[in-house]
Parts: structure tokens; sequence; C-alpha cells
């Protein structure tokens, strides 16, 4: 009702405003869909945490670097860093704005054990699948194409119908998309990552750069120097034998990324569901106190041995143990800044670097990568530290949930932004 209200009041066609439900729902549920695989193998009981913890594990060393390698290698150029510096900039302006307003979030709650969480889940959006999925979809839609032939040079529209422009500007939101994958790489994991882990205390330097030299930043390290040895990405891209080979590995390892993020958030939201059930024993009133049997102190050391399993509290020593847990009005604060504040940032930075750059696709994919929910990687990251897990799951959740009415939104007044500034 919220997203027919807003698009009616901007007097948008009806046409216009089905496009972009269509692709908002359609880069959402491809999300929702294979989480909801996750989420259907564990409750068969065939993904327990232990293998989400496994799985974790092996996107961290495995699957993320064959994507970075498979992705970076054959881009890299020195010409990227003057051609798209928009969406470089916009990776420092999200980080910037992420890093601040989870500082002040952390400040109004009193929670300092929990900024760095916030900042992480407001400073990085999801800014390649769902984004890939949106971008090619508007890339055809008629408002896109519209501005594009009025910004357009004439040697680029002369005799090309509107599908072939649509064309074009589809295998150009993919290139844009894809290519900024090399430095949201390289932030997610030498900041999100990091800022991701609890607060310990008495940390030695070598434990923290061990968490800050992790396998994706040795693959994006990895992938810039041999990008820029002469030759390496001509023939990373060839068809001879032993490229096909080495090339296909990794290739084929980068492909298990996504659906295996997917699974493991599926998995977390059921346990997180099941846990919050489980969890609200502990503190049932109903339930009889302790009673000690002779006064033997002995019966609470035997307890220790008891599994909670027995006792029918399963997992719910998880909740127990975890002081640093996200409020619900954390969790609101997350949401709304993250897909209402940063969207209205995201309408601002478009607009200033439109002085400078008249590129559409350019400017849509900036916006889209400041606008989006928070990047499912986070999920992966708690489980790899171990906190905030059953948190996180139910913040993403939600926000995907939510972001079918703040993609449909924001891309309406993106787009009326445009027609009226270039």
């Amino acid at each position: 009702l919220a997203t027919v209200s807003v698009l009616y009041w901007l007097n948008f066609p009806a046409t216009m405003q089905w496009d972009f439900v269509a692709a908002a729902v359609q880069a959402v549920m491809e999300v929702l869909c294979v989480a909801s695989f996750g989420a259907y193998l564990a409750g068969k009981g065939v993904f327990p945490m232990e293998a989400v913890k496994v799985i974790d594990k092996l996107i961290l060393n495995l699957y993320i670097p064959c994507l970075v390698l498979n992705s970076v290698v054959p881009e890299v150029r020195l010409s990227m860093f003057q051609d798209l510096w928009p969406l470089m900039m916009v990776c420092f302006w999200n980080l910037f704005w992420g890093i601040f307003i989870g500082w002040v979030i952390s400040l109004v709650l009193r929670a300092p054990r929990l900024k760095g969480v916030v900042q992480a889940c407001i400073a990085f959006p999801n800014t390649t699948a769902v984004v890939l999925t949106l971008s090619q979809v508007l890339s055809g839609t008629a408002p896109v194409l519209e501005i594009y032939r009025r910004v357009a040079s004439s040697k680029d529209i002369d005799g090309k119908t509107d599908s072939e422009i649509g064309d074009d500007l589809f295998e150009k939101a993919t290139a844009l998309v894809l290519t900024s994958s090399v430095w949201w790489s390289i932030a997610k994991w030498a900041v999100a990552y990091n800022l991701m882990a609890p607060p310990e205390g008495g940390q030695t330097w070598q434990q923290r750069a061990k968490k800050l030299v992790n396998p994706p930043i040795i693959a994006c390290l990895l992938a810039f120097s041999l990008g820029f040895i002469p030759g390496v990405g001509h023939w990373w891209q060839g068809r001879s034998r032993t490229a096909l080979v080495i090339v296909g590995s990794f290739e084929k390892g980068g492909r298990c990324l996504v659906p295996s993020m997917l699974l493991v958030l599926g998995a977390r939201i059921y346990h997180s569901l099941k846990n919050g059930v489980l969890s609200k024993k502990v503190d049932d009133p109903e339930q009889e106190p302790l009673q000690l049997q002779d006064g033997n102190p002995n019966e609470i050391e035997d307890l220790d041995d008891q599994p909670l399993v027995e006792a029918g509290y399963e997992d719910a020593h998880s909740n127990i143990e975890n002081d640093d847990e996200l409020s619900m009005v954390a969790k609101v604060l997350i949401v709304f800044f993250r897909q209402v504040v940063c969207l209205g940032l995201g309408i601002l930075f478009v607009w200033l670097v439109s002085h400078a750059s008249t590129d559409v696709m350019m400017l849509v994919v900036c916006f889209l990568q400041t606008a989006g929910p928070p990047m499912i990687n986070l999920s992966v990251m708690a489980g790899l530290h171990g906190a905030y897990e059953v948190d996180l799951a139910q913040v993403l959740l939600v926000a995907y949930l939510f972001s079918i009415i703040s993609w449909v939104v924001g891309i309406t007044v993106l787009l009326e932004v445009l027609t009226r500034i270039l």
C-alpha cells in the first residue's frame, strides 16, 4: 500500500510502476527462494549449525578466493580507475556514512560493543547479486531508454532501435557491476569483516593482522598482481586447453559462492526462529525452581555435565551465553537507516556525480549500490566470528522483504531525478 501510494502521488504511468515492482520482486525473490531451501534442509535435520559452520569456512577459504580471482584478473587495467571513478567513490560514500551513522547509533543506544556490527550493516549493502538483476532489468525499460537517448552522443544511438540500445545497456550494466566487485571485495573483507568481530581486549598485533590478512584479501592482492602483468588477462580469457582447465576450476569454485551463502542464510533464519522459541523456556515463570535434595551442594556441579538437550533446551545455551545481542531498537534502526536514509543518500550522490558524468547506467548502478539491504556476507562473517548470528539472520530476512518497497520507491524517485537533471 505504501508503494502504490507513493507511485500514485508521483503520478507515474501504471506500466512503469509494474516494471519496477516486477524487477524488485524478481531480485528479492531469487534470494529468498534459494534461502528457503536452506531453511527446509535445516528443518529436516540435515543442515544443523555444525554444517553451517563448515560451509562458512568453505566460503571464506575457497569460494570467495575463487570468485575474486576469476572476476578480477581479466578486468584489471589502469584505465578502469579513470573510467569507473564514480563506482569507486560510491564505495567510499557508503563507508563514510555507514561508519558515521553506526557510531551515532551506538552512542544513542549506549551500546559501544555493538558499534562495529551496526556500522557494518549500514556501510555495506548488497552490491552484486540484487544490483545485477535490477540494473539488467532497468536497462531495457522505457524511462531509462528515453533518458539515454537524450544524453547519449549521436554515434551511440544513430540507426539503433530501442531493443538494440537496451542490449547495449544490459551488457554495460553487467560489466559495471562485475568490475566494481573488485574494490567492494577488498572493502568487505578488510573493513566489514573486522568491524563484525566482537571487541576483545588484550589482542596482540599478530592476532589483529591475521584477521586483516584473510584469504579473500590475499586473493584480491594476488588477482591485482596477476592482472597487471602484461598478457595474463588476455590468457585468462583465452581458450587454450591450459586456460580452460585452470580458469574453469576457479570459475566453478566461484559459482558455489552465492548458492552457499543463501543456503546458509536460510538455515540460520530457521535456527534463529527455533532458538527464539526454545529460549523462552529459560525465562518461563511457571517453571519450578531448582530444588536441592538434602542440601547437597555437589548437585550443582553434577548439573554441569547434563546436556541441555535432555532438559528440552536444545540450542538455548547460545542465547544465555551471548551478552552482545542486538536489541529490537537496534534492529529497527539498522533497517531504517540502511533502506530509508541511505536511499536518500544514494539520490544525493547521484545528483552530485551528475555534474561530472552523464553516463545513465553508471548513475543507476551507483544508486543501486547505495540503497539496498545489508549484504548477505554479513551472515557468513557473523558465523565465522561466532557472534550476532541469530540477530543478523532476522535483520536480513526483514530487510530483504522490506526492500521490495524501498527498491520500487527508490527507483521511481531516481528516474524522476535523472529526468530533471540530465
